[in-house]
């Protein structure tokens, strides 16, 4: 049963990485989204790092696209927002829902969505035009006050099937469930590895000598050997962990 236990508590984290998270990033040497773009990477966050660990890519005029699947977990109402230097648009399943597009200073927009659990297409613009340049998306699901950058574990790059929704929705609790289960079998298969104090009772008094000395120091002994070896006097025997 351990054995058996110990393959989902190994396999149930690959659902944290697989099926691939992040968004597929496509960046433009131009700020219209025009032509085919310069580069095409899978980026695990909705941001601009990747443009500052390379100092290669031009830092104006340029445009950058994310697109993928968000996975929604429950009903509610869902704000989205960005704040960008130029402009920048969210879109839910082909729907603009924050649009800040345009040239301007940093400038923040919001907007409130109701949305139903399954994977959503989203796809994620922003394009920059000259001097400096800010970008931060982020959303607030319902039930929370605080803002926060969309969650890279609710981020797909390919669509994921129904399956994988479900699994990948629960993974933390399923492997918290086989670490619970794991530790009380252990717990049980201890609780059963006892040592054994056998006492024989003989007719109104308690005596072992009648037992070899093997018996007496709690070794070698079957139950068996202890009725052939005991006075035929022997009423009971108490067997205590």
């Amino acid at each position: 049963m351990t054995r058996i236990l110990l393959v989902p508590i190994v396999l149930v984290p690959i659902l944290w990485v697989w099926p691939q998270r992040g968004t597929t990033a496509a960046f433009y040497t131009n700020p219209q989204w025009r032509d085919q773009p310069a580069i095409v990477r899978v980026e695990r966050q909705i941001n601009l790092d990747f443009m500052t660990a390379d100092s290669s890519l031009p830092q104006q005029n340029f445009s950058v696209e994310w697109t993928g699947w968000l996975r929604i977990d429950r009903d509610g109402q869902y704000t989205f927002s960005t704040r960008t230097d130029d402009g920048s648009t969210i879109e839910i399943d082909g729907r603009v829902v924050v649009d800040n597009g345009g040239a301007h200073g940093p400038t923040r927009r919001t907007a409130t969505i109701a949305m139903v659990p399954g994977p959503h297409r989203i796809r994620v613009r922003f394009m920059q035009l000259a001097e400096t340049y800010e970008f931060y998306a982020s959303w607030t699901p319902p039930g929370e006050k605080d803002e926060s950058a969309l969650p890279t574990q609710q981020l797909f790059v390919h669509k994921p099937r129904p399956a994988m929704v479900f699994l990948t929705r629960r993974a933390s609790s399923l492997w918290l469930l086989c670490w619970s289960v794991l530790a009380l079998v252990i717990a049980s298969s201890s609780s059963t590895t006892r040592s054994v104090t056998t006492t024989v009772v003989q007719q109104g008094s308690s005596s072992t000598s009648a037992l070899p000395t093997s018996f007496k120091s709690g070794t070698g002994m079957s139950i068996n050997q202890i009725y052939k070896t005991a006075s035929p006097g022997v009423v009971d025997i108490f067997v205590t962990a």
